[in-house]
């Protein structure tokens, strides 16, 4: 074994003795600690915010919809007409795991406590109601025909939010008239069928899942015309791969809009987010930095007479170094270990028993959520040690400065 190993091992062994440096030490790592479980756990919650909003989105939407060309965001929509065979050739593509015809209104529901301006969504059974079912509090999800069959049977049952029952003052079965302002004005009576509370207020306060059938009627369109198609993906990362080829691939006459297109603010919000969490990674990395230049200047001063007798026996100053390097190091990775074991401790409670609650007015979800994303933490852990090793770089230079005679009657 070289001679600054063995020097080295035996001062981490001597570490946990009285001397003036303990305090420091365990100062050190206590914030190295902290440095790494907060940057893994802000890194867990970012993915579970993105998971849990983007889910929620899909599940009121989808990943694409296929529009009209002259389609644009507003709550008018522009008709197209729908064949089997353009259905047909969406169904067999290999990324795509649902599509679902859709039209969407503006309308006016009157209630004897207000009048609610909401958003109308017509759909048919090739709906996905995998989400809704999930979130559905009570009622049952409406049974609504199919578009390309025949005999298809008009409904009048609807899907309400808790949140738009409430402000209503609406309960499950209760019917009430929605009025549609075009000319001429239509006017139509529903029944609650069922009623969902996702948490996601933008969503839950305005839109109404109704038979699309209802709609088609409403706009004097035929069967086969609806507003658009919704398209679900197996992969959320193939959109953009998907949206071009589709786009290319489908008749002039329609365009393929992203979910990021359609809902912008969410994700821009989302998006935000990263800049956050970049942000706080920046401050607990310069915090680990700053802990180890401050421990590595302690055990030098320390070890002052230690440096001094060791360079008179003849040991380079960069074996020195070294030694207090491997010091550093050692401490570095405990910091590193502790503070992976107290973020996944607490990854572990907040997934399993969602100890911290949230107002989902203003988070969308109604508890932290958290993704434990490996490769990101192995990423953060590499990452840090790596900046910490570099940055012990600076203090040990002080060693090359010391005076073997001055060190030795250092006291």
């Amino acid at each position: 074994m070289k001679a600054h190993k063995f020097i080295s091992l035996r001062l981490i062994k001597k570490s946990t003795g009285n001397n003036f440096s303990l305090p420091v030490i365990k100062i050190s790592i206590a914030a190295i600690v902290l440095s790494i479980a907060v940057m893994v756990i802000s890194d867990s919650i970012l993915n579970g915010f993105k998971d849990a909003v983007t889910q929620k989105v899909m599940g009121f939407s989808s990943h694409l919809q296929i529009v009209s060309v002259d389609q644009n965001l507003s709550l008018e929509p522009k008709k197209l007409k729908i064949t089997p065979d353009l259905f047909q050739e969406l169904k067999l593509n290999k990324s795509i795991s649902d599509v679902q015809p859709f039209i969407v209104k503006g309308a006016l529901v009157k209630t004897n406590l207000s009048v609610e301006p909401v958003l109308m969504k017509g759909i048919d059974d090739n709906f996905n109601f995998t989400f809704l079912q999930k979130f559905l509090v009570q009622g049952k999800i409406p049974a609504y025909g199919n578009l390309f069959k025949n005999n298809y049977k008009q409904s009048t049952q609807v899907l309400v939010s808790k949140k738009w029952a409430e402000k209503s003052g609406l309960k499950l079965n209760s019917s009430f008239l929605c009025y549609y302002v075009q000319n001429p004005a239509r006017i139509r009576k529903y029944t609650i069928a069922g009623i969902f509370d996702t948490g996601l207020e933008e969503f839950d306060s305005k839109i109404i899942f109704c038979d699309i059938s209802q709609l088609q009627k409403i706009n004097n369109w035929e069967k086969d015309e609806i507003a658009g198609f919704e398209v679900r993906l197996h992969q959320t990362k193939d959109i953009e791969s998907v949206s071009e080829s589709l786009y290319k691939n489908l008749p002039s006459e329609l365009n393929v809009l992203t979910v990021q297109e359609i809902y912008p603010q969410i994700f821009d919000w989302l998006n935000l987010q990263d800049t956050n969490v970049v942000v706080i990674w920046g401050i607990m990395i310069l915090v680990s930095i700053l802990n180890i230049i401050t421990v590595l200047l302690v055990l030098i001063l320390e070890k002052t007479q230690l440096i001094g007798i060791i360079d008179a026996l003849g040991m380079r100053k960069s074996s020195i170094k070294k030694i207090f390097l491997v010091l550093a190091g050692n401490i570095g990775l405990k910091g590193l270990a502790i503070g992976n074991l107290v973020s996944f401790l607490i990854i572990f409670m907040q997934v399993e028993f969602k100890l911290i609650k949230l107002d989902p007015a203003s988070y969308y979800v109604d508890y932290v959520p958290m993704i434990f994303d490996l490769k990101k933490v192995i990423l953060i852990n590499c990452a840090t040690f790596v900046v910490c090793i570099v940055s012990m770089w600076l203090p040990t230079q002080i060693i090359s400065r010391i005076k073997t005679i001055d060190a030795i009657q250092f006291k």
